[in-house]
């Protein structure tokens, strides 16, 4: 049998006074823990797996080698003023139970979107209100949309349906922000790689400097100066991105990610909402769609080929070509003990974290860890990922 005893009257004690804001956080993560082990003893049979780590890779370790994997996933939580991460490796089923017990004002969470995943489309869409007067943004992401249709059709020959679309809200006083998720029946994004180049090219398809054009409409005013912006965040496709989660604030903020009252979020529920919004939800066995952007293969990059332009490549010999990231030794030893004999500067060893082979192209991406330090100028830099390109 297991007891739960609760004591009446620590209100009285006032709880800001007995507890500090710290405390109070470690009083409510041995509440959940209690809670999911009282869940376990009456519901029988194992728990969830869950683990918190303090660092992103040893998360992803844990998780890949798991008996569970790949239903595995990794989250990350703000903690204190400072927003320090930690990484949470667990069902989603398991984190829901968790994270629906979370008092409201500790909710600082977010979905790993890990690097070569299968997911949905998605857009993060925001701009300073304070620099953009008379600004609609319900037009805004009326006009996104639209081109995101005029796309899907194009690409993929795909007639896109509201019912498909989940916009969240988080904005504030002075600043306005959607999360909005296009969620496609029975397909997905071979990865955020190819999501980043399906936006891209939605973008590129609209250019011009008529000031009546769509992507026109869509520039907006980034600070005081004047100077201009795309009001879709292309830093969003990047690799093991973070995308906040429903219900959940930045630390140190008030303002929560929950849906609008338009398109499918005003029908569901918590639960069904938590479960629609995550961008890496991908059902088994679903049809995968690939851009790229050159023959070669190369994945997409905002700050490799700019927020606007080029083409893209769908051909099969194309998607062929571009290769997933593997894990481990690469079929080049030697290449890899040379780039690591040189990757020690500030007096820091490097490894190597994983790699990608194209080798009809005679190329070799070496993805390193460790020491992520770079060449400026006359002094290094800190950034926050470094690679090795090779021709093989």
């Amino acid at each position: 049998m297991t007891v739960l005893l609760f004591c009446a009257g620590l209100q009285s004690l006032g709880e800001r006074i007995f507890y500090s804001k710290w405390r109070l956080g470690e009083v409510e993560r041995c509440v959940l823990r209690l809670l999911a082990a009282v869940r376990q003893k009456l519901h029988g049979g194992a728990s969830d797996p869950y683990k918190v780590f303090p660092l992103q890779e040893p998360a992803f370790q844990w998780a890949d080698n798991h008996p569970d994997a790949p239903d595995v996933r990794i989250f990350s939580s703000e903690r204190g003023p400072e927003g320090k991460r930690s990484f949470i490796a667990t069902t989603l089923e398991g984190f829901w139970k968790r994270y629906r017990d979370m008092l409201p004002q500790h909710r600082h969470c977010y979905e790993i979107i890990r690097q070569g995943y299968p997911c949905h489309l998605y857009f993060d869409l925001e701009y300073q209100k304070d620099f953009n007067a008379g600004v609609d943004g319900d037009s805004l992401v009326g006009i996104v949309l639209k081109l995101c249709a005029e796309q899907l059709q194009e690409k993929f020959q795909l007639e896109m349906e509201d019912s498909w679309v989940l916009e969240m809200d988080s904005s504030s006083p002075h600043k306005f922000s959607r999360h909005v998720i296009v969620k496609i029946p029975g397909a997905a994004f071979q990865n955020n790689f190819h999501v980043g180049a399906f936006v891209k090219d939605m973008c590129a398809a609209q250019e011009g400097t008529d000031p009546e054009s769509p992507v026109q409409q869509l520039l907006i005013n980034k600070d005081a100066d004047g100077s201009r912006t795309l009001f879709i965040d292309g830093g969003v496709y990047t690799r093991n991105r973070a995308f906040r989660l429903f219900l959940s604030s930045k630390a140190g903020k008030q303002w929560i990610l929950q849906p609008t009252a338009r398109f499918q979020g005003a029908k569901l529920s918590h639960r069904d909402t938590f479960f629609a919004s995550l961008i890496c939800n991908v059902s088994e066995g679903c049809r995968l769609l690939r851009c790229y952007e050159e023959a070669d293969g190369v994945p997409f990059s905002w700050a490799r080929h700019g927020q606007v332009g080029g083409r893209l490549i769908d051909s099969e010999a194309a998607i062929g070509r571009c290769a997933q990231p593997r894990i481990g030794p690469s079929r080049h030893p030697d290449i890899e003990l040379f780039i690591t004999s040189v990757c020690n500067m500030g007096g820091v060893q490097g490894e190597v974290r994983s790699w990608v082979e194209w080798p009809e192209a005679g190329l070799l991406l070496l993805n390193m860890k460790r020491n992520r330090w770079r060449a400026r100028g006359t002094r290094s830099a800190m950034t926050r990922s470094a690679g090795a390109t090779v021709l093989t």
